[in-house]
């Protein structure tokens, strides 16, 4: 993964879980993907969104890739 400067959000997602499944859709497609947000530990999830991050040069895969769900 490259550098976090390097990374761009891709989607934003209300509950952590939905930001990991996504992240894991790309994992598996080859896509190196973190998930980035502080929903303090699980403690109030939904409160905050969630984000899911990838290197720029994937960017555009990426986003098609979650566009198909």
């Amino acid at each position: 993964m490259a550098r976090r400067d390097d990374s761009v959000e891709i989607a934003r997602y209300r509950f952590r879980h939905e930001a990991e499944m996504a992240a894991w859709r790309l994992v598996d497609a080859g896509i190196p993907a973190v998930v980035a947000g502080d929903d303090i530990g699980g403690m109030y999830p939904g409160i905050m969104s969630i984000g899911v991050r990838v290197a720029r040069e994937n960017e555009e895969r990426a986003r098609e890739l979650l566009s198909d769900t």
